[in-house]
């Protein structure tokens, strides 16, 4: 579905992507996306992937897909407003998607 609404949408500059989709994960539909913006000339957007799973070799497995920022679950909102403070970080550096910042559970309730 998200692959189905970026192609519809392409002008969408983040995704807040589950990790653990039914059809397909999280990391197929990352690539997919940005096959897809190889194949167009569309901007990739950034994607934050969504996920329980925070064993290392998972979130290594996130960043080597493309995706900026790693939200663990149960988030809570202070981890989205990281996630947005990153991507408009580098939004104003010119859009280079060079970091990725792997965010724990916060404890803080916001």
């Amino acid at each position: 579905k998200c692959l189905e609404v970026f192609r519809k949408n392409p002008e969408l500059n983040l995704i807040l992507m589950d990790m653990h989709m039914p059809v397909m994960n999280g990391i197929e539909a990352t690539k997919k996306i940005f096959k897809f913006c190889e194949n167009t000339g569309v901007t990739k957007p950034y994607i934050v992937s969504l996920s329980a799973d925070s064993f290392p070799e998972s979130r290594k497995k996130f960043k080597d897909a493309g995706m900026i920022f790693s939200v663990s679950k149960p988030f809570r909102r202070i981890n989205i407003k990281q996630a947005l403070e990153v991507v408009l970080t580098d939004m104003r550096k010119g859009n280079p998607r060079n970091s990725f910042v792997d965010c724990k559970r916060q404890t803080e309730k916001t």
